[in-house]
Order: C-alpha cells, then sequence, then structure tokens
C-alpha cells in the first residue's frame, strides 16, 4: 500500500489484488479504477485489504454489476474474516461470494 494510505487496485495475471483499505473515504476513487473493459474473467484477491467497512461491499456489489453488464464472471478471492463478517451480516454470501463445490450426499437408500 502507498505510504498515503490509499487503496491500490494491482494487476495480477488473472486481474487484480486490491490492497489497503476500503473504506467510505476510499471506494469512490476505487469505483473508478475498474476496467472498463473486460473479455475473459476477473478475479479480485482480497486478502491484502488493512481495513474495510460496509462500503466495500457497495464497491463489490457495483463491481458485479458492471462485469455482468460487460458479459464477464468476476469472483472475488482470499476474503479477510472480518471483511466476511460483514457479507454475513447483510446476507450477501449468494451475490459476493463463490459457491464451494462440495461432493454430493449419496441418496438415501429404500
Amino acid at each position: 500500500m502507498p505510504e498515503n494510505g490509499q487503496p491500490e487496485l494491482k494487476p495480477q495475471a488473472d486481474g487484480f489484488v486490491l490492497a489497503g483499505p476500503v473504506v467510505f473515504e476510499t471506494v469512490p476513487a476505487l469505483a473508478e479504477r475498474f476496467p472498463a473493459r473486460a473479455t475473459s474473467a476477473i478475479a479480485v484477491d482480497l486478502q491484502q485489504i488493512t481495513h474495510a467497512d460496509s462500503a466495500a461491499l457497495a464497491l463489490f456489489l457495483d463491481w458485479k454489476r458492471r462485469a455482468k453488464a460487460m458479459g464477464v464472471p468476476l469472483r472475488f478471492t482470499n476474503w479477510p474474516e472480518k471483511l466476511m463478517s460483514l457479507v454475513r451480516l447483510y446476507r450477501l454470501e449468494s451475490v459476493l461470494v463463490e459457491a464451494r463445490v462440495s461432493a454430493k450426499a449419496p441418496a438415501p437408500s429404500s
């Protein structure tokens, strides 16, 4: 993260790493940094977020909407536990968190 305390959206092979504080004061600048065009799936790694509030969730929902409009999937990875707690509080797991694929339990026999 830069010394000025501003967040960074750093490119990586399959998308971006979001680093630094993602809070009410920093979200407007981050909103504009999302790519205007994409042709393949985008992943945003959240592991380096240092602080987040509910504005981060609003940002992620906006990015999801933009990605959908472009016709590309967007997924968030490496959720910090405190941010995941906010996701659960607002019941946004089905929208923001990629579902884990689990083995189906065998059907009960008759």
